[in-house]
């Protein structure tokens, strides 16, 4: 007789209805650690295998729970609103709970590596540890230098300390890394908002900074502002638009280093075709500040020398053809730079006035044959 030996049912555990998937389950054993629990398991695994008196089987056993730490932290401080892992819209709610919730972690978490001093022991073991544990403990420190970092930012918001913030600001940002944390976080933009400031010490520092940021790491800058375009320049315009002399004069002489760089030629392009940016310049022009102008002119003799202007700029230089040449004749005829006359600089007016008539001819004759 056979006898038939009982199957056992799998059993499906169901989460209770009602939690929502971007809040971390619970284990089926046990409640989760703790991030400061984490980097205390961290700890003590990386001095079992710093000690010379562990078996091998303990060192294993010490790489595997770090393994298994590591991953824990990553979890927890992976975004649940990245669109990239839900598929679907940025929810602004969860993702302002989210940047808290990480903030929050990456706070307790700086706090405990510093005070139990476990980088160190991090890097010193990172050939020791497992290949995915290394790459944890890269996203690890990056999480942490960038709030470091970016905190910098907020000593603006403190007058009688600013200055100090921003030198350590700028003495990170020399390394490129460090540079590249600023520049892509969010906080970033405050620093046109420190610049317009009425504070005169804390707008003079963090343009200084910002010039730096911008100027530094120039292939990281041109590709910075590639695909931050319209959201840097939306901030940049107004900064160009300030009312206060110092901040709008520095901001169009900076403007004139940024298209002129040749890193930047693709943003140089972008702006050059854009008339709005055109008309506000030959606003600046005719502004009775000198200096202002003069900065203006320089950019201006940019969307004057593109060789492809779009149909937009070659109207409004066609329009504005009579003006703008009687204009320049007489643009600070007097002034000098270092013992030479603005019309033997690098473009002469006389050459833009040729390439404004140009322009003008170009219009024509294309008007003339779309009637044709």
């Amino acid at each position: 007789m056979w006898t038939h030996r009982r199957r056992s049912l799998p059993v499906i555990v169901k989460w209770p209805a009602g939690i929502p998937s971007h809040i971390p389950k619970m284990p089926l054993f046990g409640k989760p650690k703790s991030p400061k629990e984490l980097i205390q398991s961290i700890h003590e695994n990386l001095l079992i295998l710093n000690s010379q008196t562990k078996q091998e089987k303990e060192r294993r056993k010490a790489i595997e729970a770090i393994a298994t730490a590591l991953n824990g932290l990553r979890e927890l401080l992976t975004d649940k609103s990245d669109t990239r892992l839900t598929g679907r819209e940025r929810d602004a709610e969860l993702f302002n709970s989210e940047r808290t919730r990480i903030n929050e972690i990456i706070t307790e978490v700086t706090h405990e590596l510093i005070n139990l001093n476990v980088l160190p022991l991090l890097i010193a073991n990172l050939d020791t540890i497992e290949f995915e544990s290394s790459k944890h403990v890269v996203d690890l420190f990056g999480h942490v230098m960038r709030r470091q970092v970016v905190s910098l930012l907020h000593g603006y918001s403190k007058p009688d300390r600013a200055i100090h913030y921003g030198a350590i600001l700028r003495d990170a940002c020399r390394h490129e890394a460090l540079a590249k944390l600023v520049l892509l976080a969010p906080e970033f933009y405050q620093l046109f908002d420190y610049v317009q400031g009425t504070a005169f010490d804390v707008s003079s520092d963090a343009f200084s900074t910002l010039k730096d940021l911008l100027t530094r790491h120039k292939s990281l800058v041109a590709e910075f502002l590639s695909a931050n375009y319209d959201e840097f320049f939306k901030h940049y315009s107004n900064m160009i638009a300030a009312e206060n002399y110092v901040t709008n004069r520095q901001a169009l002489k900076l403007l004139g280093e940024l298209l002129l760089e040749r890193h930047n030629f693709s943003v140089m392009t972008r702006y050059i075709a854009d008339p709005e940016n055109l008309k506000v310049i030959m606003n600046l022009l005719t502004s009775e500040k000198k200096q202002i102008a003069f900065e203006a002119f320089h950019c201006f003799k940019v969307f004057v020398a593109n060789p492809k202007k779009p149909q937009s700029v070659h109207m409004i230089l066609f329009r504005n053809q009579e003006k703008l040449i009687s204009f320049l004749s007489n643009f600070q005829t007097e002034r000098t730079d270092d013992g030479n006359t603005l019309a033997n600089g690098i473009v002469h007016t006389s050459q833009i006035e040729s390439v404004i008539c140009i322009s003008a001819g170009v219009l024509e004759s294309a008007t003339r044959n779309a009637v044709l």
